[in-house]
């Protein structure tokens, strides 16, 4: 490329900051057709022989599309694996609005691409809307109301049996990957819980210390505005990071459901909608960066295959990912949550019924609570929150005690505990049937499901097939 084109992209990219889409209802399903309408995302062929930027240009123009091209950027530079070809896929960049469905066409006609496709909005699925430990209902549910205009009686028990739980583990330093509106770094309940990137914290200011591209990624990347501020303008990150990494027994405020996870943050937006590309890069970052967990409360109707690309990419790394249903009440297909290899997660109430906005269908994995969930906020202070986005941090948090429990255990291996200790819902929701996945989650089943552990008989006296002789006090392996 020469110079005076990559001067005049630059001015270009400098002089529009933010990405122009159609003026249409973001909240039904016509989502699906929502994108950014000047970007389009293109995956070389294997054969086609495109290795960098240079030669990915020049393909493009021997096209001779009409459309001015501006800018031109391969997505994803290095991975730890590039099997299924993630450094092939190309941002491409256009001076005006595009005519998506033949551009597509044209590009196709090549012979030289796997696809071409939009680069797809993503929607948050939040809804507008330690002395606080009794609030979070949803780690355990007495029937607690609190002081609102109207207050729903809530059923005892209805909850992830977190203190039961926490009795056989209380979680490590599990790395999380929280994909959102960024983070509210200093929260005094996080502290000591903010994943660090320990070669950038020790190394230069300025310098790019671990050589990924990043200057001075301290605690992760905000890739809306390719830098390392990671405050959150949005209100939705924060609280996702204190449902999973809030600290216990600090004297302070609420409780995380694994109190010494570390959040690492890749921040993506600070609205509600947001590009695919944001979200393809930071899936990358967390694969590089031994992610354990990907929390991604967000969705689209439209199935990308570059998103899709990125997904296996974390699935081959044995990350496990989490993702909400979204908030629409509707049975159709939201990814990342209907991807096969995501534990999709729908949202119920203190009464354990579907949450009236929660989505459904067979292609959910499994529900979480997700009506007045209490944490942290973007101010220092906090608050409740409802949606299928905190439903599916409850889920991810789960899956991190069992990876602390246990960190030998598989992606399949949690994936298989967690969908198998569900507790049974479908009796308080005959119409959902099949629909709300294994049920909802608890985490105290799912911790006596890894094979090997004891359970401490003083606290859960009972029957134990094949050994009626225990008493409390005594001890059984579990598997």
């Amino acid at each position: 490329m020469n110079s005076i084109l990559s001067l005049i992209i630059s001015i270009l990219l400098i002089l529009s900051t933010s990405f122009n889409v159609s003026a249409i209802n973001t909240n039904s399903d016509e989502l699906k057709n929502l994108y950014v309408e000047n970007e389009i995302l293109v995956k070389f062929k294997e054969s086609t022989n495109i290795h960098n930027e240079i030669e990915a240009l020049q393909k493009i123009k021997s096209y001779k599309l009409k459309y001015k091209l501006i800018d031109l950027k391969q997505l994803i530079t290095s991975t730890k694996d590039d099997s299924l070809g993630l450094t092939r896929i190309y941002k491409l960049t256009f001076f005006n609005k595009i005519n998506m469905e033949q551009i597509v066409r044209l590009l196709m006609q090549s012979g030289d691409l796997e696809y071409a496709e939009p680069n797809y909005l993503l929607q948050l699925s939040a809804s507008p809307n330690d002395p606080y430990f009794s609030m979070q209902w949803y780690l355990n549910n007495v029937g607690q109301c609190y002081d609102y205009p109207i207050c729903s009686p809530r059923t005892s028990d209805a909850d992830i049996d977190a203190i039961e739980a926490w009795d056989l583990e209380t979680s490590s330093n599990i790395v999380i990957a929280v994909i959102d509106s960024g983070l509210k770094l200093n929260h005094p309940d996080l502290q000591g819980n903010i994943w660090e990137n320990l070669l950038e914290v020790n190394g230069q200011p300025g310098i790019d210390d671990d050589f990924n591209g990043l200057v001075d990624d301290f605690y992760g990347w905000n890739y809306k505005d390719n830098n390392n501020q990671l405050q959150d303008n949005f209100n939705h990150g924060t609280p996702i990071a204190g449902i999973y990494a809030e600290r216990t027994n600090n004297l302070l405020g609420a409780s995380g459901i694994c109190s010494n996870c570390k959040i690492m943050t890749l921040k993506v937006t600070d609205t509600n909608l947001f590009p695919l590309t944001f979200v393809v890069s930071s899936i990358n970052y967390a694969i590089n960066k031994n992610a354990k967990i990907i929390s991604m409360s967000f969705a689209t109707p439209s199935p990308s295959e570059t998103f899709r690309t990125a997904i296996l990419n974390a699935h081959n790394a044995g990350i496990i990912m989490v993702a909400s249903a979204n908030n629409d009440n509707s049975s159709i297909l939201r990814y990342p949550a209907a991807y096969p290899e995501v534990i999709g997660v729908a949202g119920t109430t203190a009464q354990d019924l579907k949450w009236t906005s929660s989505n459904y269908g067979t292609w959910v994995d499994i529900s979480a609570p997700s009506l007045d969930i209490f944490s942290i906020d973007r101010l220092g202070s906090y608050g409740f929150n409802d949606g299928t986005s905190y439903a599916a941090p409850i889920v991810g948090g789960v899956a991190a005690l069992l990876l602390s429990k246990d960190p030998s255990l598989t992606k399949a291996q949690v994936e298989q505990i967690i969908l198998n200790s569900c507790d049974d819902i479908y009796p308080l929701n005959p119409l959902y049937i099949g629909m709300l996945g294994c049920g909802r989650v608890n985490a105290y089943r799912a911790l006596i499901g890894i094979p090997g552990t004891l359970l401490d008989v003083e606290a859960h006296d009972g029957y134990v097939s094949g050994q009626s002789d225990l008493t409390p006090g005594g001890r059984v392996i579990i598997g």
